[in-house]
Order: structure tokens, then sequence, then C-alpha cells
């Protein structure tokens, strides 16, 4: 009795299950297809810039921030979108900028990355978002190339991951989320009750 409660469709108590809580929680909180086509769009604009601009690694860099930044954006927040976004840009160029500076040295790399692995994990104390930023910055300053870059490149990387997380405030600043979302899935959830 218990397996066949478990499976989507199936019937207990007279009502008919479709995944439990957790299906639901991610389905009311999945963001419309148009913020998402959005938020992409920007993310690929700046890319291109950043590989003509300046390198593919810069490019590499611009394009994960851009989607950190994206999934920064795309969520709920008491807060407030457009400051979150914008701190976790300066956060991620931060981190590129440590890691492009120290990738050509291996010993200062290593204890960079020990220090910022540390950091991120105390910032899982501040909340589960700040902690999966803190994280995915990790990747970034992981994937720092070995050579040494000039000073410039240094500069135009931290410039473009700051100015892909700038585009997805702008984005969301300019096209916020529909207003009547919240009432949808209020009305989503009483319907479901019944």
């Amino acid at each position: 009795h218990q397996l066949a409660a478990c499976r989507p469709g199936s019937r207990q108590n007279g009502s008919v299950q479709t995944g439990g809580q957790a299906a639901d929680a991610l389905r009311l909180s999945t963001p419309d297809a148009g913020a998402v086509a959005r938020s992409l769009t920007g993310v690929l604009a700046v890319t291109a810039i950043a590989m003509f601009a300046v390198s593919t690694a810069t490019a590499m860099w611009t394009l994960a921030a851009g989607i950190i930044a994206s999934a920064i954006a795309l969520q709920r927040s008491p807060g407030g979108r457009v400051p979150l976004v914008v701190t976790g840009s300066i956060e991620l160029a931060i981190v590129v900028f440590l890691g492009t500076v120290s990738g050509s040295h291996s010993i200062v790399f290593v204890v960079v990355v020990a220090l910022w692995c540390f950091a991120a994990g105390m910032q899982w104390s501040l909340g589960a978002n700040a902690g999966l930023v803190a994280s995915a910055a990790s990747a970034l300053l992981v994937i720092a190339p070995s050579t040494a870059p000039t000073l410039g490149d240094v500069l135009l990387a931290a410039l473009f991951v700051i100015s892909a997380g700038v585009v997805q405030a702008l984005l969301i600043a300019i096209w916020p989320p529909r207003r009547w979302r919240a009432q949808r899935e209020g009305l989503t959830r009483a319907y479901r009750s019944l």
C-alpha cells in the first residue's frame, strides 16, 4: 500500500497523489519562460562581447558569472533581487580577480583556493543562497588559467564578470516578474488543497 502511494497518479484515501510536496514546491517556483529567455539572451550577449574583446578565458568566466547572476535574479527574495544580483556579481568578480592574479603561481594559487573554499563554507551560515553563490564562485576560481595575464586582462576579466551581473540586474529591473504571479500561486495552492 505504501509503495502504491508513492507512484504519481496513484489513489490514496480517495485523492490523487501527483508527486508530493517536493514536486509541488518545484513546480510553483519555476520561473516563466520569458524571464529565462531574457536572462539567457543577456548572458550570451555579454559573453560574446567578452570573447571578441578580450579572450576565451574571460568569456568563460563571464558566461559562468552571468549564469550564476541569472540564477540569483530568477529567485524570489524579500530583500529585492537587484541588490542581491549586484552583490553576488561583485563577489564573483573578486574571485575571478584572485584567480587571475594567483593562477600562474602554484603555491599561492593553492593557498588562495583553500582560503576561498573556507570562506565559501562560512557563507553557508548566512543561508543556502549565499552558500550556493560562494560555492559556485569557487568553481570560477579553480578554472583560472596557469599563464600569467597582463594587468589589463585581469581588470577586464573582473569588469566583464561584474557587467554580466549588472545586465541581469537591469533585465530584472526593466522586466520584473509578473505582478499576478503571487495571486496565481495562491489560487493554485487553494485548488490543490481542495
